[in-house]
């Protein structure tokens, strides 16, 4: 690279700043671009790189003609005029990844999907470490690939399973998967990505010079094309004589490979559709690396699950409360429909947030009756009413408290509320795990007025 030329990193977050360590690390000159004026890593980079140029777009014009390469973090929209005049330019729009792929040795397991993903990464991962292998589980779970390679944790890995957005994805070209998977595909980050296709065709991305892959055949958005398919495994409840295939048995509660292996299900610590078929996707993708049926049930038996996806927070009053604030979409939404409506209980489902452009009639409440009210609350509540369609009572409030009193009134004994919003946190909290915890804490001082209303009776 040319001394007098600078590479531009656009976003000041986590990926960004695990690009400006990692190219400081290689003597490589940066210039970081921003849309804030006070990005909160600013002075965390001015502190530990002294001579980085922080610029916002108003100050691009000065530093252009000296910008060899153009690194983009995943929260930069690449449709930005100022993105799209560096292009025409003839700048080319990478990613963190392009720069990992390029200095990576290690085999890659890729994983993306609308949901799933990160449980999926966390089960592979899981399984190879049961199996006596190590793997370092990176990328869009929270660990950014650069700061992995950086701090050695990827030359010390046999494996290095990588968690994928369709942000990330959109602008990655130098992707090369020993497995590539995609868990599903339904509609997300519409606001960003313009329509359902474009949204797809980020996430086919993916497949791209990965040597074998594995998909849901029974979600048609993420089958690869025909030749693609002869090198990998199709997940599902469907039958399919295409290519290998993993058959998910529900009643027999296995899963069974064309080979006529299968694998157990009946003893995992977790039970639901969604569940099982995270399960099989990690099943298949690790089979296809030649892992036996023992060693990747082992890992399947011994895997605890993530927080925030359909949990149990309590039993307070007789009411059971849910923790799966990680749906935020509609598919993840409906999943938690499926996994509570099979436990035979009525439950009332708390849906809101920011609703990221996503067509809420596609939530097919009345097809599950054991949901008996919903309460719709925070930023887009309103759009949410407008498009929801169902029999069951609607009930509407402004945050996320006041939805947890709502719907505690309309509960019976025995009943369940479900936190499952189908949107984006970042209207009241600052991640979905944060929504999560704020959920736990108003369902603790539920169970603590409780206590202090039967000791006043007693008393």
């Amino acid at each position: 690279m040319d001394s007098a030329k600078s590479v531009l990193v656009v976003g000041l977050g986590l990926t960004g700043f695990s690009c400006v360590r990692f190219l400081n690390s290689k003597g490589i000159s940066t210039v970081v671009l921003d849309t804030r004026q006070e990005p909160p890593l600013k002075k965390k980079l001015l502190d530990e790189f002294k001579d980085i140029p922080v610029i916002t777009p108003d100050e691009l014009e000065s530093y252009q003609y000296s910008i060899e390469r153009l690194i983009v973090s995943p929260g930069i929209d690449p449709q930005t005029p100022w993105l799209k005049s560096l292009e025409q330019n003839g700048l080319i729009l990478e990613s963190d990844i392009d720069l990992f792929c390029e200095n990576n040795r290690k085999p890659i397991i890729a994983v993306t999907g609308t949901n799933g993903k990160s449980t999926v990464v966390s089960q592979i991962g899981h399984i190879f470490k049961t199996a006596g292998k190590k793997a370092i589980v990176i990328g869009n779970v929270g660990y950014p690939a650069l700061d992995a390679l950086m701090d050695g944790q990827v030359d010390n890995s046999d494996y290095v399973v990588l968690e994928l957005s369709s942000f990330q994805l959109e602008i990655t070209s130098q992707l090369s998967a020993e497995v590539a998977c995609i868990t599903n595909v339904t509609e997300d980050h519409l606001d960003r990505h313009g329509s359902l296709t474009v949204y797809k065709n980020a996430k086919h991305k993916i497949y791209n010079n990965a040597k074998n892959v594995v998909w849901n055949r029974d979600d048609p958005l993420t089958v690869p094309s025909k030749h693609k398919c002869q090198s990998g495994c199709s997940v599902g409840v469907s039958i399919s004589e295409i290519g290998a295939n993993a058959f998910i048995d529900f009643e027999d509660e296995k899963i069974k490979f064309a080979d006529r292996q299968f694998i157990n299900l009946a003893n995992l610590p977790y039970k639901g559709h969604h569940h099982f078929l995270n399960a099989a996707m990690s099943a298949a993708v690790v089979k296809q690396l030649g892992y036996s049926i023992s060693q990747i049930e082992m890992g399947l038996l011994t895997f605890k699950g993530l927080p925030h996806r359909c949990c149990k927070v309590d039993e307070v009053n007789s009411i059971n409360f849910v923790d799966d604030s990680k749906g935020t979409n509609i598919g993840a939404t409906q999943a938690a429909i499926i996994t509570l409506s099979s436990q035979g209980k009525p439950f009332t489902l708390l849906l809101g947030g920011v609703a990221k452009g996503q067509n809420f009639s596609l939530l097919d409440i009345d097809s599950y009756p054991l949901v008996k009210c919903i309460v719709v609350y925070g930023h887009d509540r309103s759009i949410i009413l407008e498009k929801l369609s169902c029999r069951c009572p609607v009930l509407k409030a402004d945050n996320l408290k006041g939805a947890c009193e709502e719907a505690i009134k309309q509960c019976l004994p025995g009943d369940t509320v479900l936190l499952s919003p189908a949107c984006a946190s970042f209207d009241e909290f600052t991640s979905f795990e944060h929504r999560g915890h704020v959920f736990a804490e108003i369902v603790a001082q539920y169970a603590t007025k409780c206590v202090k209303t039967s000791d006043t009776v007693s008393g």
